[in-house]
């Protein structure tokens, strides 16, 4: 498997400056020790919670910014901003998750001829 197909996709986010968002093993851990699991934090944003929006936000933030804290990150977006914070969050999740098509092949490959 090529390095490129391992290596996390880094979204640009224009905040406080030039960021990206990067959810690669770290931010998910780091959402993991937040809500006990990466679902939970799903799920929480569908419901509307701010809170889990910004650990979103703040977990992808760490992979540049390790000292960054969940308030730091949260005092990046403004109320006005938050619609296009999101979307870039999902863009990010989105570019972190393998390719269905690649994974639906490998396992192609792996059943017996």
């Amino acid at each position: 498997m090529p390095v490129s197909n391992v290596m996390p996709k880094k979204v640009p986010i224009t905040l406080d400056k030039k960021r990206y968002l990067v959810y690669d093993l770290n931010a998910l851990a780091a959402l993991e020790e937040t809500y006990g699991a990466v679902e939970q934090a799903f799920a929480e944003v569908e419901k509307g919670s701010a809170k889990a929006i910004r650990a979103l936000l703040w977990a992808g933030l760490i992979s540049e910014d390790p000292e960054l804290t969940p308030t730091q990150a949260g005092m990046l977006v403004g109320l006005s901003g938050l619609t296009l914070v999101s979307q870039k969050i999902l863009e990010a999740v989105e570019a972190a998750l393998p390719d269905p098509n690649l994974t639906a092949l490998s396992q192609l490959s792996d059943q017996p001829v």
